[in-house]
């Protein structure tokens, strides 16, 4: 069974209010934000009247519903909280209090929280060189769903069960990302110091370098995989995507060595670095943009 809610215009629901406190020399005062994409409100700086041409400000008071008319189509729409009570809102902040026998602070503010709903103030706003300022009036025009209060407060509950569950994903994302990367800087720390042990050169290190194929292979044959260095990962060989060639090129090509069990294959253009360790697992020869290393064993 489906529940269908009636739709209610913002005006039956809200109403404007202003609470004006006269700007006064040597007084000081708190002001309001609000952030985009219904991320709430912010108390922004403290003024006196050196900082504002402003006669008389608004107060704003917990559990109103406040907007900037200037930027409401992006998402510039906020229930006040405690932390922002009694600050002072400029007429760029239209205020509206709520009729809370019919409608709950939380359930307005998962609302305006909607694409749906910044959308719905996109339309109704006008104005030049990207700020199309809203009027209040029409911005209480604006319909959203009104279920009975109780059920408001069940769903509402619910939404934010399911966005504390979000938000702690996104801070166990975070905290990988943090955690990967200080495993890098401390990688790249201990690279650069001073290493107790022998350094050597690749040529030392090595029994042999294969490089400088750069002929293109002949393709014509379905013996052997030639590995190319779009076949060649981050420590993996994919047998399965590489071009195949005969056994007189695939002779050819090994002449200075074929690769075998536990050497090196490095991508040495395009996307330098990507290399693996061979396997054994198949007989192959490399491609021209690919070198290999066997290590010298001690």
């Amino acid at each position: 069974m489906t529940c269908e809610w009636p739709t209610v215009p913002l005006s039956e629901v809200a109403k404007p209010i202003s609470r004006p406190v006269q700007v006064i020399a040597g007084e000081s005062y708190r002001t309001i934000g609000v952030k985009w994409w219904g991320e709430g409100a912010y108390e922004r700086e403290t003024i006196d009247r050196s900082r504002t041409a402003a006669k008389t400000l608004s107060l704003v008071r917990e559990g109103d519903l406040i907007i900037n008319k200037i930027w409401v189509r992006h998402g510039s729409t906020a229930i006040a909280t405690k932390a922002v009570d009694g600050c002072a809102a400029s007429g760029a902040f239209p205020t509206f209090e709520l009729d809370q026998s019919q409608i709950i602070p939380r359930w307005i503010h998962w609302q305006t929280k909607t694409r749906d709903f910044w959308a719905k103030c996109d339309e109704l706003s006008r104005g030049t060189s990207g700020k199309n300022r809203i009027k209040p009036e029409l911005f209480l025009t604006i319909e959203i769903p009104l279920p009975p209060l109780d059920e408001q407060r069940r769903l509402v509950a619910r939404i934010e069960a399911l966005a504390a569950k979000i938000e702690e994903a996104r801070g166990l994302r975070r905290l990988a990302v943090e955690e990967a990367e200080a495993f890098w800087l401390s990688s790249l720390s201990l690279a650069y110091q001073p290493n107790p042990h022998t350094l050597m050169t690749l040529d030392e290190a090595c029994e042999s370098i294969i490089d400088k194929l750069h002929s293109t292979p002949t393709y014509t044959g379905d013996e052997y995989p030639c590995i190319r260095s779009q076949d060649v990962g981050w420590g993996t060989i994919d047998y399965s995507t590489a071009l195949r060639v005969g056994e007189d090129e695939f002779v050819e090509r090994t002449r200075r060595g074929e690769p075998q069990k536990g050497d090196i294959v490095y991508v040495r253009e395009g996307d330098v670095g990507r290399c693996a360790v061979v396997d054994g697992t198949e007989r192959f020869c490399l491609g021209q943009r690919v070198m290999m290393f066997r290590r010298t064993l001690r």
